[in-house]
């Protein structure tokens, strides 16, 4: 009976496909790079990191609604040579992004291990909340978080963010704080287009468990944070 109904479902399947109401659509990429440093008077005089990204994209389009997924991994290792002859390897591997998407004309539900970042500044970032991304580095590696976004497009060209994550217990950006376990957090942003610009507020509540920063090793119970964001970017003109 169970082969049946997968029969079933197979030739459905099939069917749209060839009426043109769903088609799909499958991608394979991946990103390598690496670095070395040659330091010949220091107790490690050479040093090699590698990073490895395969990423698969998979894509379903049904009725002006389309469907992605993306999986990826962070392959990353590094090799030590010491002077006293010894030579030391370390590998790791951990998700980089896993996450589905369901997005139409003027709506975006994107839940999973995901990208979050928004505000309008690009050097200093006092909204980097979600993310680790180094002005200076031109592939924006970054980590990502758990969660779920929806995001709302409306006709006016302003946008409506809404989000909830849990299960992310590592520090991102300037976090004072480290999430306590076994607690959600969840925000939201709205972006409305000014003259040549836009202008947004942005806020976002958790609880925390445990100060950051390293002068301080304090643990205490759940005090909850609640941040507030205001940023605004226009072009005056003339490279302004």
């Amino acid at each position: 009976m169970n082969k049946l109904r997968i029969l079933v479902i197979f030739v459905y399947i099939v069917n749209l496909r060839v009426l043109g109401i769903f088609d799909d659509s499958i991608s394979f990429k991946g990103l390598l790079y690496s670095n070395f440093i040659l330091m010949p008077q220091h107790n490690i005089p050479f040093f090699v990191q590698l990073r490895y990204i395969p990423q698969m994209d998979y894509n379903i389009f049904f009725k002006g609604i389309n469907f992605d997924i993306e999986a990826s991994l962070n392959v990353t290792g590094n090799y030590q040579l010491r002077k006293i002859d010894t030579f030391k390897s370390f590998w790791n591997l951990s998700p980089y992004r896993l996450w589905g998407r369901l997005y139409g004309k003027n709506f975006e539900i994107r839940i999973g291990l995901q990208e979050i970042n928004f505000g309008s500044a690009t050097i200093l970032r006092p909204l980097q909340w979600f993310d680790q991304i180094d002005p200076a580095d031109p592939l924006r590696f970054t980590g990502g978080v758990y969660g779920l976004l929806v995001r709302y497009y409306f006709k006016n060209n302003s946008n409506l963010w809404l989000w909830c994550l849990s299960y992310n217990d590592e520090i991102r950006g300037y976090d004072p704080g480290i999430t306590s376990n076994n607690t959600s957090e969840f925000g939201g942003r709205i972006q409305w287009p000014i003259y040549n610009g836009e202008i947004a507020l942005t806020y976002h509540h958790r609880y925390i468990s445990k100060f950051s920063f390293p002068e301080i090793s304090y643990d205490f119970n759940k005090i909850p944070e609640n941040r507030f964001g205001i940023d605004m970017k226009v072009d005056i003109g003339v490279g302004l």
